[in-house]
């Protein structure tokens, strides 16, 4: 039984891999839009808020807006019926949004 439900999710993978490749344009401006929205808002963060409050907390408002469109975009995807849901997107997203937030730091 074990083995079956692996060969069902291999095959799950396979089938979905076609249709949205891990590798591709519309990756790379997911990364790139999470990317910049991030080092965007955490210029903005760092330019109203006062000292007083710890990097954490500044890193945290910064990471919230692009967390948020980038959510905000996949359940658009999913209602509009214009996109597909994509899991790979969101990877990216937050890849993008990570180094976004080494590099403002």
């Amino acid at each position: 039984m074990r083995k079956f439900l692996v060969m069902i999710l291999i095959a799950a993978v396979f089938l979905t891999a076609s249709a949205d490749p891990f590798f591709s344009l519309d990756k790379a401006d997911h990364f790139m839009t999470a990317f910049a929205m991030t080092l965007s808002a955490s210029l903005a963060v760092k330019a109203m808020m006062s000292d007083s409050i710890p990097e954490s907390g500044r890193i945290l408002a910064a990471a919230a807006i692009p967390v948020f469109l980038s959510f905000a975009k996949e359940v658009y995807d999913g209602v509009s019926k214009e996109g597909t849901v994509s899991y790979k997107d969101l990877i990216y997203d937050f890849a993008g949004i990570f180094l976004g937030i080494l590099i403002a730091r």
